[in-house]
């Protein structure tokens, strides 16, 4: 769980309240996390990441590949989002672009593995 509402848990993906299995992830998220949103519309997310000293300081984004291929690039220096996840099921063609914007951006397509991630970094942005 976060220790800070300081920090956002951001999940945008056009499939994330159709699929199942999202649907779970995104619950275990809120389960886990607490502080979590989602977005299935690009201009709704960069609205919500653009919004400054509004009580979110810290984001961390989980994005699909095909979203963030586009999207990661516009919005990576955003000062208030500390981890960019691309959650993904084809980790080698995904990371040939996600590279350049490391280490602010990982590709991963195991859930346990984003879980595990998210928590990490949750613990680290907790000691600051």
């Amino acid at each position: 769980m976060t220790h800070s509402n300081s920090i956002k848990l951001v999940w945008y993906d056009t499939t994330i309240f159709e699929s199942e299995e999202n649907q779970k992830l995104f619950k275990t998220f809120e389960e886990a996390f607490g502080n979590c949103v989602g977005f299935v519309k690009e201009s709704e997310c960069k609205r919500f990441i653009g919004r400054d000293g509004v009580g979110v300081k810290r984001i961390i984004l989980i994005i699909s590949g095909a979203l963030g291929k586009d999207l990661v690039p516009e919005i990576h220096q955003h000062s208030n989002i500390c981890s960019i996840f691309v959650y993904c099921g084809n980790k080698a063609f995904h990371q040939k672009w996600a590279a350049k914007y490391e280490p602010k951006v990982q590709v991963l397509t195991s859930a346990n593995e984003l879980i595990q991630q998210i928590r990490e970094c949750i613990d680290r942005l907790n000691e600051q």
